[in-house]
């Protein structure tokens, strides 16, 4: 028998299926796994006595949003310390491409919030890639395109339907992307200028994503009051189109919406019955996190960030803005009303050092601190911070997060963007999500509160996203598979980030592989530019 390059031994195999576990060892060479079974006796340039440790794949997380940080943080250590090997970027809406002449200044204001300190330095997806893999990159990247990018390109951040010749635009656009490998199309429904769209509009594009065998992420039009129908939309686009449909983050969001999770996920069930491909992914939290331009209503947007600056700076548009907000407008969900009130609302993070000082206050905190009255305070801080405020509000319930969980088509996926070591003692705050999602539900919702069985978590991090993407060859531990290999101790697995304390990395995740090669090594981060950028076949 030839040599391995690496064995791992000894360890409570979990294969990703959803099947019980079974000891034995595993077999690595050349970036595969060439063996699984009893292995003493064979030769090996490295032995991992694994003992103590459930061995499982690589887990994907199919809801990222590391397109900039991976170029400002390409070790990916938030990630790959929770386990993860493998990121889907390019979701709700936004990705680094494609970038038009003429357009880039739009895409760069678009994109703002999540531009994670990069500088847009590259003229189309290849050179995107390109940057990628010169940085050095550490774990595998599955991209989609926005949509949002492809109307900025296309129609910038006007409040219209598309024309025949723009609509065609945007389809020529996209076949382009999806025939170079990329995965699908996000939508993110619920801001501008996604949030212009018709649903026509989305079947037409959805018809394209289809064709070239990819699938369609949305962020639904509605979290909240219109959850159900824009459920509905959703569903009725991948009939239409026999496009498969991943619901983003999937949350009922507002207390007068709890509960509703019991009716969209039978609306999920019966669709899959009437054949229609839809599946979701949530995140372990009961606490959303965006822009603070999301508090605003829609129509403030249209023009883009800078139009929306220039209008709260006039007197009558804060009257107008406030008292849609305190007492709001006909079809328009209210996140602050629904949320309970401002006070549900913290301030995480601000574009300058200047005003650091708001990170971690509530808007009614901001509002005492700058001894002005509520609007004006935000405002105020938003222009001057250019839009770039984020915030976290909390929404949810525990008991509709647990029953998304349960759901055999919900997938784990932190809606979060990685970080290196450097920005331990980084300035304002991040949702703990960025640090704790997949060790999270291992230690607290199969470890302590029995909500998932162990294989059923690890199914729902491996086998099931790499099932919505297509990849053949991971999110499985068997004979050919790539070696993207994850070993935690079961006992002792858990998040340590909180929402006060959020940059702080999990325990238990001992040992990480991205393509055969070791990343994580007994809880230290190797330098290793193992990371792939994965293309659809």
């Amino acid at each position: 028998m030839s040599q391995f390059d690496l064995i791992i031994h000894g360890g409570k195999l979990v294969d990703g299926t959803g099947n019980s576990c079974i000891y034995a060892d595993l077999g690595i060479r050349r970036g595969r796994i060439e063996q699984i079974g009893d292995l003493s006796g064979c030769e090996f340039r490295r032995l991992i006595d694994a003992s103590s440790l459930t061995i499982c794949p690589g887990f994907i997380d199919i809801h990222s949003h590391s397109d900039f940080s991976l170029i400002t943080n390409p070790k990916a250590e938030s990630h790959l310390r929770q386990g993860v090997t493998t990121v889907v970027t390019g979701n709700c809406g936004f990705s680094p491409f494609p970038v038009q002449p003429g357009k880039t200044d739009l895409l760069v204001e678009y994109s703002r919030t999540l531009m994670a300190g990069a500088d847009l330095t590259w003229n189309d997806m290849e050179g995107y890639f390109t940057q990628l893999l010169e940085l050095g990159l550490s774990i595998n990247v599955v991209p989609l395109v926005g949509f949002g990018n492809l109307r900025v390109a296309v129609m910038g951040m006007d409040n219209l339907n598309p024309s025949r010749q723009e609509m065609s635009q945007m389809e020529k656009i996209l076949t382009t992307h999806l025939r170079k490998g990329l995965f699908g199309m996000s939508t993110v429904l619920i801001k501008p200028p996604d949030s212009f769209s018709t649903q026509q509009e989305l079947v037409e594009l959805c018809k394209v994503v289809a064709a070239n065998k990819g699938f369609y992420a949305t962020h639904l039009r509605s979290e909240s009051n219109g959850l159900e129908e824009a459920l509905n939309e959703a569903i009725e686009i991948g009939r239409h189109t026999s496009v498969p449909i991943q619901i983003s983050h999937h949350k009922a969001a507002g207390r007068s919406n709890w509960g509703k999770t019991q009716r969209t996920i039978a609306m999920m069930v019966d669709a899959r019955l009437q054949g229609v491909d839809v599946m979701c992914d949530v995140y372990p939290y009961l606490a959303a996190s965006t822009s603070v331009a999301f508090l605003l209503p829609p129509w403030l947007h249209e023009g883009g960030l800078q139009s929306l600056l220039q209008r709260i700076a006039h007197r009558d548009t804060r009257h107008r803005v406030s008292t849609e907000i305190e007492e709001g407008y006909p079809n328009w969900w209210n996140p602050v009303r629904e949320a309970g009130g401002w006070e549900k609302v913290t301030l995480i993070s601000v574009a300058s050092d200047k005003n650091s000082w708001v990170e971690g206050l509530t808007v009614p905190q901001l509002s005492e601190k700058m001894g002005k009255n509520l609007y004006d305070a935000l405002f105020d801080l938003l222009i001057e911070e250019q839009g770039v405020v984020r915030m976290i509000i909390e929404m949810m319930c525990e008991e509709d997060l647990e029953r998304i969980l349960k759901y055999p088509y919900a997938a784990i996926g932190s809606d979060g963007w990685c970080e290196d070591s450097d920005n331990l003692n980084k300035k304002g705050l991040v949702h703990p999500r960025l640090y704790g999602t997949f060790p999270r539900v291992l230690g607290e919702y199969v470890r302590k509160r029995s909500v998932l069985r162990l294989e059923e978590a690890i199914r729902k991090m491996t086998s099931l996203p790499a099932q919505r993407l297509g990849l053949r060859d991971r999110g499985i531990l068997s004979r050919g598979m790539a070696a993207d290999v994850v070993a935690f101790n079961a006992a002792t697995v858990a998040d340590t980030a909180t929402y006060t304390t959020p940059r702080s990395f999990p325990t238990g995740i001992h040992y990480v592989l991205v393509n055969g090669e070791v990343v994580i090594d007994n809880g230290d981060y190797k330098k290793v530019s193992a990371g792939r950028i994965l293309r659809k076949e």
